[in-house]
């Protein structure tokens, strides 16, 4: 069987029956379920160097605002939530080794034997590790509380992080808040990514972001 052959199996034994009974939709490699106002994501991610003989893939997944990407890239077009994908995320599943997540199949396995096993392994670490994950997320003052937990103890970032980097947190929440209507703590934490992000094109950018929330 094809390697390609093998891990569409692999996927359709080992996420579809987690993910869609759990009320997430499927569309192509990613996996959203919409709550209030925020979409659980989840994608399996197939390595660039795969070969002929060899395919190693990965799952990820993380937390989408689509709203929140609307504030701060005003300048684009909307965030479409259903063409989004986990890179879109503002918080991102993050394991304590990325290799936990990983896996490989190649063209000499016992092709039904190493499939199962892995199926199993997936199914397991989806139910155990990543579900619990999304559970802690179901509106946007979940988002901001756990936001809020990274900004006071940044070193505690091994299952989960703030995409891309922890100087956009004051950032996220200053959309966050006025999303929520507290525009007085949008604005401030506004101000203090104005501290964190010392580039030219962000200071510019936020100054736009400053008068389309009133922080004037």
């Amino acid at each position: 069987m094809l390697l390609r052959s093998r891990f569409s199996r692999i996927v359709r034994k080992a996420i579809d029956p987690v993910l869609l009974a759990r009320g997430f939709a499927r569309r192509g490699q990613t996996y959203k379920r919409p709550l209030d106002r925020i979409w659980w994501v989840f994608d399996v991610e197939r390595s660039r160097w795969n070969t002929a003989d060899e395919c190693r893939f990965s799952i990820g997944g993380g937390i989408l605002v689509p709203e929140v990407n609307n504030v701060i890239d005003f300048h684009l077009p909307p965030l479409m939530p259903e063409k989004a994908d986990t890179g879109d995320s503002i918080i991102h599943y993050r394991p304590p080794t990325e290799l936990e997540r990983s896996w490989v199949i190649t063209s000499a396995d016992d092709a039904d034997l190493v499939d199962n096993q892995i199926v199993e392994q997936i199914k397991g670490y989806i139910e155990t590790k990543m579900m619990p994950f999304y559970e802690q997320f179901h509106g946007l003052n979940d988002v901001i509380n756990f936001i809020l937990s990274l900004k006071d103890d940044i070193q505690e970032l091994p299952r989960g992080r703030v995409h891309p980097n922890e100087l956009f947190i004051p950032l996220y929440l200053a959309a966050l808040y006025w999303l929520t209507g507290d525009r007085t703590q949008a604005c401030a934490y506004l101000e203090d990514a104005f501290e964190t992000l010392q580039v030219e094109w962000w200071q510019n950018h936020l100054l736009r972001i400053r008068e389309r929330l009133g922080c004037e």
